[in-house]
């Protein structure tokens, strides 16, 4: 309770201090803050309609990132490459093949990339 007891007593004297600074302003500065102000009063708003135009791409593109992030990526090997591959090294007869399994699949890379005929 003490606690806020003293942060509203410092509230109360801040903006005490800051009314009795304003009173005592330069007349330059003050003539500054007064043509400013009003220079910011003239400005035109901006189009709502642009500000629209650009909320909707912005929220075009945060699908569209999010979408491509929920798409599945393709595994270095599949699920049926995988069981041939377990397939082969159970057996003795193929462990040649198995030994050359890393060529076999840049081998097959460079089928489906197109690279090779």
């Amino acid at each position: 309770m003490k606690k806020q007891i003293s942060e509203e007593k410092i509230i109360q004297l801040s903006q005490q201090y800051l009314d009795q600074s304003i009173e005592h302003i330069d007349a330059s500065i003050s003539s500054r803050l007064k043509i400013s102000r009003q220079r910011l009063l003239q400005k035109k708003p901006i189009n709502s309609a642009f500000q629209r135009r650009v909320g909707l791409v912005l929220a075009s593109a945060l699908l569209l990132v999010m979408f491509w992030q929920m798409t599945p990526r393709e595994s270095a090997i599949t699920t049926n490459e995988f069981l041939l591959v377990e397939e082969m090294m159970r057996s003795e007869e193929n462990q040649d093949i198995v030994n050359d399994l890393e060529f076999y699949l840049w081998l097959d890379h460079q089928v489906k990339q197109g690279e090779l005929v």
